[in-house]
């Protein structure tokens, strides 16, 4: 496989990744997750992530097509599907390690990127990587009691 039809995949794989990500469950339109008093602040801070996955998966289009590849339609993943109505402290840890599988997946793409693409690959790997610290920082405010009962 050549490095352009390798990063073409890679740049899908963090599209539909965007496209399915439990941030959409964040948003509240369709079934907003569970909230207290203690957990409203945290989502409020949240949310702007919801345009923030739009806008990547726009940008990780454009990328697409600037190496003449074909963005595949994501498919909605099943297990996400029933991501109604959860409480913070059970999303809050699903969404972090969502948000470390892209970050893997776009330090893979950046060892192999199209030097047209480079500052835009850069520029999204950290924008993720700035989010997945917010992610653990509102994981650790997450009331101790609450927090305590995510298992992996």
């Amino acid at each position: 496989m050549s490095d352009i039809a390798r990063l073409g995949k890679l740049i899908n794989q963090l599209l539909a990744t965007e496209a399915r990500s439990i941030v959409h469950h964040l948003d509240g339109a369709d079934a907003p997750p569970y909230l207290t008093v203690k957990t409203y602040p945290i989502w409020r801070s949240l949310h702007h992530m919801v345009a923030v996955s739009r806008d990547h998966q726009e940008r990780l289009r454009m990328m697409l097509g600037q190496i003449d590849q074909v963005a595949v339609v994501p498919t909605f993943d099943s297990p996400v599907a029933g991501f109604h109505y959860l409480s913070m402290d059970h999303l809050l840890p699903k969404f972090i390690e969502e948000k470390a599988g892209q970050i893997a997946v776009y330090q893979e793409a950046l060892t192999i990127v199209t030097t047209e693409l480079q500052h835009e690959m850069d520029t999204l790997h950290g924008e993720n990587q700035l989010h997945l610290d917010d992610l653990n920082r509102f994981l650790d405010r997450l009331p101790k009691e609450q927090a305590a009962t995510y298992t992996p």
